[in-house]
């Protein structure tokens, strides 16, 4: 028995369904609970610090194959892997962002973004590319 048909509780019964136990799934079905109204972002770098996120390494890009075996399972659409632009607010934040791309641990996760790639960028504008990124649109993973 599992209370709450969020992500989680979700996630945990599809889990435990496919190995082959009994799951009783319980939800209120609030419309603005806290896994509907979720963004669904899927980001392994805190812009705050330029620091990676904790676990990030065991997390990314699994987590874009675990959803997408379970879009093809359910023959639905809800995962999506991409690169977020991330626009520095002054040259102080494009320094720190400068600084830690050339270190070696973030080089997998971060590269700069060229004023031609993006159409939104101004020409004094800095900005860095975040990989491996993406959003699972949660509510349709849920009503799948």
């Amino acid at each position: 028995m599992i209370i709450g048909a969020g992500i989680a509780g979700s996630t945990l019964a599809m889990e435990l369904d496919a190995r082959g136990h009994l799951v009783t799934l319980f939800d209120n079905q609030f419309e603005h609970s806290s896994s509907r109204v979720a963004a669904g972002l899927l980001n392994p770098i805190v812009p705050k610090g330029v620091r990676k996120t904790w676990q990030c390494h065991n997390i990314f890009p699994h987590v874009f194959d675990y959803y997408q075996g379970w879009a093809n399972a359910l023959n639905a659409d809800f995962i999506h892997e991409y690169r977020f632009l991330n626009i520095h607010a002054n040259p102080n934040e494009t320094s720190e962002w400068n600084k830690r791309m050339v270190e070696t641990p973030m080089a997998d996760w971060l590269s700069t973004a060229n004023l031609g790639e993006h159409e939104l960028l101004h020409p004094h504008t800095s900005a860095t590319w975040v990989h491996q990124c993406g959003r699972l649109n949660v509510s349709l993973f849920l009503d799948c």
